[in-house]
């Protein structure tokens, strides 16, 4: 699939030198996002260990590599819905941050047990964290800074299933899309996305902690939503 470039590129803002890795976040306000399969997945069914590579809105660029860590047990039992930590990584492997995503029993239309990721820094420091909340008519995060205050939320409407609004105070200030990735995704279900970043400049709490969370977000959506029914143990309930 070839990354969308119908849009104009918005000037990038400038990068603090002494932001640190979390500094990277900053350069680039949209982000496209290739999931990456590994032949041997591609050819047997077993889940492996999952990969994204973050680029830029043209996709001519890498940025980041994000690589999963779970275990074969959990993988097995929990299938999409497993516990892992997650490393995001630039290109000249400085490691950015991690994402945990513990286990959470999965009861379809439950209002407890609800998934959630915590993001730490380089060091393994909390920065922010993800709250799945329970509603009936939306698929709705919460996203939390380091001091655990509501910053803003993710709203994914149920008849726009592709489609999750970043919300600050109400008001949508970015998006992550779930993009059609051609003949890839058919074959190896290899998911595309893109990630608009709320202008800092308008909205001065979306720092780059959080913009860390906001991409932890997108990874726990597509294991929430987009990974394929039957890893879920043959149930429908991703969708």
């Amino acid at each position: 699939m070839q990354p969308p470039m119908n849009n104009p590129v918005p000037s990038q803002p400038m990068v603090p030198r002494d932001s640190g890795p979390l500094g990277m976040l900053m350069a680039n306000d949209f982000l496209f996002v290739q999931q990456e399969k590994s032949c041997v997945e591609m050819l047997t069914g077993c889940i492996e260990d999952q990969t994204f590579e973050v680029m830029t809105r043209d996709g001519s660029h890498a940025l980041f590599i994000a690589e999963e860590d779970s275990n074969m047990a959990s993988k097995l039992c929990c299938a999409n819905f497993r516990p892992y930590t997650m490393s995001l990584r630039s290109t000249q492997g400085q490691t950015v941050c991690s994402f945990e995503r513990p286990y959470r029993f999965h009861a379809p239309e439950c209002c407890c047990n609800l998934q959630e990721l915590t993001c730490r820094d380089a060091s393994g420091k909390a920065i922010g964290r993800l709250q799945q909340e329970f509603e009936l008519c939306e698929r709705l995060f919460t996203v939390y800074d380091a001091n655990d205050r509501a910053v803003c939320t993710i709203n994914g409407p149920i008849w726009r299933p592709w489609t999750f609004s970043i919300k600050v105070n109400g008001r949508k200030a970015g998006q992550i899309r779930k993009r059609w990735g051609g003949i890839r995704e058919l074959i190896g279900d290899e998911d595309c996305f893109t990630l608009s970043y709320p202008d800092m400049r308008e909205f001065p709490s979306i720092t780059p902690e959080i913009r860390a969370v906001l991409l932890g977000a997108l990874f726990l959506i597509d294991y929430i939503y987009f990974e394929r029914r039957q890893q879920n143990s043959g149930s429908d309930d991703n969708y």
